[in-house]
């Protein structure tokens, strides 16, 4: 009985910590590093031609990337595991692998993009 009890608390706790993650990533986060494929740093300004370089995301599942003036529109999607972020926009998707996430922080691969690392504003 004790395993029983033990084993349904820790999938309630998992269960939580899933929803928790997609709450935490509703919300305003600005490019604050890049990585190109190969690993080379590249400066946000230089690589993207502004510093104005954001993820806006909305519950339950409203995207829209900003580039400068440019607002580009989807739709954003976390995966139960909560290891990969998918975002739609502009009749594409990309699949990114969500290497660290925190509240404040959120560190990202896409194969053909790199890593990019965002703060939350």
């Amino acid at each position: 009985m004790r395993k029983i009890l033990t084993t349904l608390l820790l999938c309630a706790a998992a269960t939580s910590g899933f929803a928790q993650t997609a709450t935490e990533l509703v919300g305003k986060w600005q490019l604050v590093g890049i990585k190109d494929p190969n690993g080379q740093s590249l400066n946000v300004e230089e690589a993207v031609g502004t510093k104005e370089v954001y993820q806006i995301f909305a519950a339950p599942d409203t995207f829209e990337g900003v580039v400068g003036s440019q607002r580009i529109p989807g739709k954003w999607s976390l995966s139960s595991d909560n290891k990969w972020l998918t975002v739609r926009a502009e009749g594409g998707s990309t699949k990114f692998r969500m290497d660290s996430f925190t509240a404040k922080t959120r560190v990202i691969y896409a194969e053909g993009v790199g890593t990019l690392t965002y703060e939350k504003r």
